[in-house]
C-alpha cells in the first residue's frame, strides 16, 4: 500500500477510524495496536524506568509543563530531557540501554546482570519517594503469588450451586410432604 507508506494493513485500520468497524476491520485495528505497542517497545517508548528528581523549580516550556523541585519524573532513553536535568544523569538516561544492547548482542551476561543492579541502584537513589517501601514490595509480591481472586470467585461459585441445590432439594421435598 504506497498511500499509507507501505503499511499493509493502513488502509483498513484508516477505514475502521472512519466508522467501517464490521469484523475484519476490528481486527485489523487490533492488530495495528499490537504493532504499535511492539514498536514503541522497540524505540524505547514505553520504557520510562529511568528516574530524576529535580532539585529545585523548573519554568515551563513548549516541551515541558512546570516541574516544582522535588518532583521526581520517570523517562525513557528516547525521550526529550529538560534542560534542568543535570548533564550526568541525562547522559546516563539517553546511554545506559544502548551500553546494554551492545553487551547483549555480545553475550556478556554477568556485564548485563551488573547493568540491572546498578540500574536498580541508580534507581533506588534517584526516585525521591516514588519507589515502594521495602515492606510494601513485599506485600505486592505476597498479593501477586497468591490468586486470591481466583480462590474467591471459586468458592462463591461453589457456594452458589450448593445454595441452589439446597433450594431445589427443599422445594421438591415440600412438594412430596403435601403430596
Amino acid at each position: 500500500n504506497r498511500e499509507m507508506g507501505g503499511y499493509t494493513i493502513g488502509q483498513y485500520v484508516q477505514e475502521y477510524y472512519n466508522g467501517q468497524q464490521d469484523k475484519f476491520h476490528q481486527q485489523a485495528a487490533d492488530i495495528d495496536g499490537k504493532i504499535q505497542i511492539i514498536m514503541e517497545l522497540r524505540e524505547g517508548i514505553s520504557l520510562k524506568v529511568l528516574p530524576y528528581t529535580f532539585t529545585k523549580n523548573v519554568k515551563a516550556t513548549k516541551d515541558h509543563p512546570f516541574i516544582k523541585a522535588g518532583t521526581t519524573t520517570w523517562f525513557s532513553p528516547v525521550d526529550k530531557l529538560p534542560q534542568a536535568v543535570e548533564h550526568q544523569h541525562a547522559l546516563y538516561i539517553r546511554n545506559v540501554f544502548s551500553l546494554l544492547n551492545g553487551d547483549v548482542k555480545a553475550g556478556n551476561t554477568s556485564r548485563v546482570n551488573e547493568f540491572f543492579v546498578k540500574m536498580k541502584k541508580y534507581q533506588e537513589v534517584s526516585s525521591g519517594n516514588s519507589l515502594p517501601t521495602a515492606t510494601q514490595y513485599k506485600a505486592e509480591r505476597i498479593n501477586n503469588a497468591f490468586p486470591f481472586a481466583t480462590i474467591l470467585f471459586m468458592a462463591n461459585l461453589t457456594l452458589g450451586f450448593i445454595a441452589l441445590f439446597y433450594t431445589i432439594y427443599r422445594m421438591t421435598k415440600k412438594r412430596e410432604i403435601k403430596a
